[in-house]
């Protein structure tokens, strides 16, 4: 979408004022990323976030940021997701981190993908299962 893009191209400011004033300074309106909590808005404010971030060294400015918009609750989230899918989970804030309610349990999912497709504690047609715990915890394979 076009608008979209003009907030995104808005967004790329390259000196290092914080984020939310190189959006007014382009003159967009930062509400105008994230303006009500349907999943578009939240995607749009999340991605619009995770592009301009700089790097690693910014992760924590960028989530600061996701708190000014309208709808923080559900940009936040999307935006440190794909920030920690970029840049590692161990580049996230850990006070932020600490601070999820079921960050636990996506920890241990994020963990259990990643031992299934290396290593498949699950087994597969012509192996036993490595791990006797995977298909209770992980029924219907």
């Amino acid at each position: 979408r076009p608008d979209l893009v003009r907030h995104v191209h808005a967004l790329r400011h390259p000196s290092q004022e914080p984020i939310l004033e190189a959006v007014r300074a382009e003159g967009c309106a930062p509400a105008a990323l994230a303006p009500d909590h349907s999943a578009v808005s939240a995607l749009r404010g999340g991605v619009a976030l995770a592009v301009v971030c700089s790097g690693p060294a910014a992760i924590a400015q960028t989530l600061s940021a996701a708190r000014e918009l309208p709808v923080p609750g559900a940009v936040g989230p999307v935006a440190g997701a794909l920030l920690g899918a970029a840049h590692g989970a161990e580049a996230l804030p850990v006070e932020l981190v600490a601070r999820l309610e079921l960050g636990w349990a996506v920890d241990t999912l994020a963990r259990d993908l990643v031992a299934q497709i290396e290593d498949r504690p699950g087994g597969s047609e012509y192996q036993q299962p490595a791990d006797r715990h995977w298909w209770p915890r992980y029924p219907g394979g």
